[in-house]
């Protein structure tokens, strides 16, 4: 077996190498939380390979908690809030951060799920339930440049456009309508600083970024991780453009997985070349602290 396959035991590979990938994405651009999986066989949150096995036999959930007071944790934790919350007895060095875990209905199953969001709720946190499709292609480089967009230029952001970017990025997700979005250049330009890890291209129409993607890289396999447009720009064809360009760049045979739950996006990808792998149920418990 290659190194950059993963041994998933009872698993999905689909779910095995998602997951990875996206708490992989995460990790690399945040210095103030770090992202691991409960598993029955874990024992440490600093492994982030795929063999240990720790991160492929999921049982509960995926925690984020500040990076420089991790904590170890049984398995599995009968007290699940309290730790979450015990985890955030320190401020981000970003600023104040919400208690949140993410409890996957998939694979604990519906009742177990239930009673562990119920325990939740019990400790005042606020946790609501929804469903992500996961979708994945395998890239060949005979489909680099499908996607086209009159009228803008298509590269990779620079370094020194990080500004504009989070710009972007904030009315892309409307984080400009919910309050400060100061967090948002310091965790794209650490994307941007590590382009080994991160392809982020952008579309832009009159020297102005529009839209944009992030597709992280690792071990011959890749997450989108984020496409954004802004609203004004929407349905322009600008985030296809973006997202086939970030895709160039990988290798042929890459297997490439994204999180998606809305069918504009979902039609959008599905004309790139994804389709639709399986479904993660969940429930996003924060606390109204």
């Amino acid at each position: 077996m290659a190194d950059s396959e993963p041994q998933c035991g009872l698993l999905p590979r689909w779910y095995a190498e998602s997951r990875y990938l996206h708490s992989g994405a995460i990790g690399a651009v945040s210095d103030s939380v770090e992202s691991f999986m409960f598993g029955q066989l874990f024992m440490t949150p600093s492994i982030s390979t795929f063999r240990d096995g720790n991160h492929l036999s999921v049982r509960f959930c995926h925690l984020e908690y500040p990076w420089d007071r991790p904590k170890a944790f049984a398995d599995p934790p009968r007290t699940l809030p309290q730790i979450v919350r015990g985890a955030f007895d320190s401020t981000p060095p970003e600023g104040p951060a919400a208690s949140r875990c993410v409890v996957d209905y998939t694979l604990v199953g519906e009742p177990a799920a239930a009673n562990i969001v119920d325990d939740f709720e019990q400790q005042g946190f606020v946790c609501e339930r929804a469903e992500d499709a996961v979708m994945a292609m395998t890239y060949s480089s005979s489909e680099a440049g499908l996607a086209e967009a009159p009228g803008a230029v298509v590269r990779p952001v620079k370094r020194s456009e990080v500004a504009q970017l989070a710009e972007c990025n904030a009315r892309s997700f409307g984080y400009d309508r919910m309050g400060d979005t100061a967090w948002l250049a310091p965790k794209l330009a650490r994307q941007l600083d590590h382009p080994e890890l991160f392809h982020m291209h952008a579309a832009l129409v009159d020297g102005e970024i529009t839209s944009f993607a992030s597709v992280y890289y690792a071990r011959n396999l890749a997450f989108v991780q984020a496409v954004g447009t802004r609203p004004e720009h929407q349905r322009q064809g600008l985030a296809a453009a973006a997202l086939s360009s970030a895709l160039a760049g990988l290798d042929a045979g890459t297997r490439v997985y994204l999180d998606a739950y809305e069918d504009g996006p979902m039609r959008m990808y599905r004309r790139i070349g994804f389709e639709e792998v399986g479904k993660i149920t969940y429930a996003d418990c924060t606390s109204r602290d």
